[in-house]
């Protein structure tokens, strides 16, 4: 599995649109991933980012996984995440 991390642009919050969720508790951040598989040759990669309470991303990954399956990929997607917001503190 191939990892690499994304820089972010850290001044911008992101914009809250209309009917988003509420922002979390300002000591807890929100992790977002995303898992893929192209086919027929079965190539998955995820990627993600995490954000603190005011929308801004405090850090960003995307993996090439290889080839597997649609919910490995998914949730390889948010072990990842997890681990960088466990990481980030």
């Amino acid at each position: 599995m191939r990892r690499t991390s994304i820089p972010c642009n850290k001044e911008n919050p992101r914009p809250r649109l209309l009917g988003s969720p509420p922002p979390p508790h300002p000591e807890w951040v929100v992790v977002n991933s995303d898992g893929s598989v192209k086919y027929p040759d079965s190539l998955a990669a995820a990627g993600g980012l995490v954000r603190d309470s005011s929308g801004r991303c405090l850090g960003a990954f995307a993996s090439n996984l290889g080839a597997c399956t649609i919910t490995r990929a998914e949730l390889l997607g948010a072990i990842q995440g997890l681990r960088l917001a466990w990481s980030l503190g």
